[in-house]
């Protein structure tokens, strides 16, 4: 099999087990999002193993799994909180009475694990990574953005129009920002995981008035369409390096 067949046919196999560990477990706000982490993370392990060659023991490196460089981290931690300051701002503009679900504390490390650690080591991990090995860091984010996008359209059959479209466009937007922290952290899960954890985890654990959900979500993917990209004017691509980036 070609090495983009490999490349292909892992990321389905790694998104199918995200996917129905997630689904099987009911795992929709992170309920069970360590042991969804867990079960993705094990496939991408014999994923890499037996497409690529790569040795168990290294594989955790291979995907990302890693600390980055500190100004990637403190980039990512930035960017984080400035998307969270959306909350109090919206709140204050609009009147809209924000509080923290009962359960707010308890989904936390099931969202971290899921929607941060899970997906971004599937996506940026193990896709980005491979992809960019052949190409360009633009080339290469715009292929994996591909699948990125594609894997939000079910929405379309699950939410309503406007939730799925934005949804979708905010995925096809934030891929870019996600893959540029990855390589500045040279080639670390760890800033976009917690930036993905941000944007998809947050509005989560609050507890907003069903009346006034609708308006704030699409106010708040709005914004996360935005801040992200801040990232390339601390960061360019090329700067950390061909051959480091693609180590």
């Amino acid at each position: 099999m070609s090495r983009p067949g490999r490349i292909f046919l892992g990321f389905v196999l790694g998104g199918i087990v995200l996917d129905q560990s997630a689904h099987r477990l009911g795992s929709y706000r992170g309920e069970a999002g360590l042991a969804v982490a867990a079960f993705t993370l094990l496939a991408l392990f014999a994923l890499e193993w037996a497409f690529f060659a790569t040795p168990p023991r290294v594989a955790w490196r291979s995907l990302g799994l890693v600390l980055p460089c500190r100004r990637a981290a403190l980039a990512a931690v930035g960017l984080s909180l400035l998307l969270l300051a959306f909350y109090p701002v919206y709140a204050a503009a609009t009147g809209t009475p924000l509080a923290f679900r009962a359960d707010a504390l308890a989904l936390v490390p099931g969202l971290l694990a899921q929607g941060g650690v899970a997906e971004e080591t599937l996506f940026r991990g193990f896709l980005f990574r491979h992809v960019r090995a052949d190409h360009a860091f633009w080339p290469a984010a715009f292929l994996s953005m591909l699948p990125f996008t594609a894997v939000h359209l079910p929405l379309f059959f699950t939410q309503g129009f406007a939730v799925a479209l934005v949804s979708t466009l905010l995925a096809l937007v934030i891929s870019f920002p996600l893959a540029a922290l990855f390589e500045w952290g040279r080639n670390s899960i760890t800033g976009p995981a917690l930036l993905h954890f941000v944007i998809q985890g947050s509005i989560k654990v609050l507890d907003v008035p069903p009346e006034r959900l609708m308006p704030m979500a699409l106010a708040w993917m709005a914004v996360c369409a935005i801040v992200p990209w801040l990232v390339f004017a601390l960061w360019r691509p090329g700067s950390t390096g061909r051959a480091e980036a693609t180590a």
